[in-house]
């Protein structure tokens, strides 16, 4: 029994280092820059992975065709989904139906918004909608 749990613990521990070492998120950046930032972790034909760095907002778009979801790695923001609005930090995670329109409105704390980005099925750009902001 005890054999189980040391190799669970070593997977877990590999799955990790693993993760750390595609998304590059062993070192998140301190400083807002000027502009997002995109780093691909991983893709394959069913989903799309990737680390975004938000220093002050993101245009309210939508996905006709992929779901999207967010694991927020740092910071704090308020987020749009559709007509509301919600505040998201360290440690959320944020499911995002395809068709839903979303948006950062504001980041809240002093470091940007530093998020991991999973969408499926595989995402190339091409049905991510811009929301005209008038």
């Amino acid at each position: 029994m005890r054999l189980k749990h040391v190799f669970i613990v070593f997977l877990f521990v590999q799955v990790s280092f693993a993760q750390k070492e595609s998304c590059h998120t062993q070192k998140l950046p301190k400083r807002k820059a000027m502009q997002n930032e995109m780093v691909t972790c991983f893709h394959d034909s069913l989903q799309s992975s990737y680390r975004l760095t938000i220093p002050h907002r993101v245009v309210a778009h939508y996905h006709q065709f992929h779901t999207e979801n967010i694991f927020v790695l740092q910071g704090r923001v308020e987020m749009r989904m559709n007509d509301t609005v919600i505040c998201i930090k360290k440690g959320m995670h944020v499911s995002i139906p395809k068709g839903t329109i979303h948006s950062v409105e504001k980041v809240l704390s002093r470091r940007p918004l530093v998020v991991i980005s999973v969408q499926s099925p595989y995402f190339d750009g091409k049905d991510r909608v811009i929301v005209s902001d008038n």
